[in-house]
């Protein structure tokens, strides 16, 4: 624990060049000391913290689940930043094209799911 203090302390002197408090570590701050009362009883055992995230999808594994939402997110802005710049500003578009192509790809993705 000291030599991440003093690991902080230096970064945040020498490299940052600003003070340790500038770091939001008040200790005459009210919030701190509940927080630092925590995180000794979880240190300490008295709390223990069960995992309860599940991806929902039977034989999946959290980890997968998060990474093929990720995916799909990207692949659905990527798609999105596309038709955004062949059809210009979206909330000022009236244009059939573009309408047909976000339903496409809309009812492409809700398939997937």
């Amino acid at each position: 624990m000291v030599a991440t203090l003093l690991s902080v302390w230096f970064a945040s002197r020498f490299l940052d060049r600003r003070r340790f408090s500038d770091l939001g570590v008040h200790l005459g701050q009210r919030a701190w000391w509940p927080n630092f009362g925590f995180g000794l009883a979880l240190v300490a055992g008295w709390i223990t913290l069960e995992p309860v995230f599940a991806s929902g999808i039977p034989g999946t594994s959290f980890v997968v689940a998060v990474l093929g939402s990720l995916w799909m997110y990207g692949i659905i802005s990527i798609i999105r930043g596309k038709y955004v710049a062949q059809f210009g500003n979206l909330p000022y578009v009236n244009n059939s094209r573009f309408v047909t192509a976000m339903v496409i790809i809309w009812v492409h993705f809700k398939r997937v799911e």
